[in-house]
């Protein structure tokens, strides 16, 4: 339970799931942050075919680390020859109104991207992220094959 709450930040306790939720005009402030693709010991699994066709299209997912006030947000992916550079962000709660608070649950996104390569060889799909605890960059890479 104390890695929940070292990596959420800004958990002070225990409510219903609706706490970080809709609020009106004074409702909490939210900010897209890199996700979290490592936490702890653990990596961000990053799935993408071993082996694919030059200029074909593909999926890559990135499994990231949130939960409370830390909600699943977009995906951002750039080419450049043979590396693909994936960033994952997520929207976290920075300020809540008075009397409401985050949950304390670990919860798991799944960030996706269509992405292709053009030119034949090596390639990496490059993970740019950060870690907890601390709040440093991190960055996974993953080799494939492009035929």
């Amino acid at each position: 339970m104390r890695r929940a709450i070292v990596v959420l930040g800004v958990t002070t306790a225990a409510t219903t799931g609706t706490a970080c939720g809709a609020f009106g005009p004074d409702g909490p402030r939210e900010e897209r942050r890199p996700a979290y693709v490592r936490y702890f010991e653990e990596r961000s699994a990053v799935e993408a075919p071993d082996t694919v066709s030059a200029g074909a299209p593909f999926v890559v997912t990135v499994h990231t680390f949130g939960g409370g006030c830390i909600a699943k947000g977009d995906t951002e992916a750039e080419v450049q020859g043979s590396v693909v550079t994936v960033r994952p962000y997520d929207v976290v709660t920075t300020q809540l109104p008075a009397n409401h608070a985050c949950t304390s649950e670990e919860r798991h996104f799944a960030h996706e991207v269509t992405v292709r390569v053009t030119e034949p060889g090596a390639a990496v799909v490059r993970v740019v992220g950060r870690v907890a605890p601390g709040d440093s960059a991190a960055t996974i890479e993953r080799r494939i094959v492009v035929r």
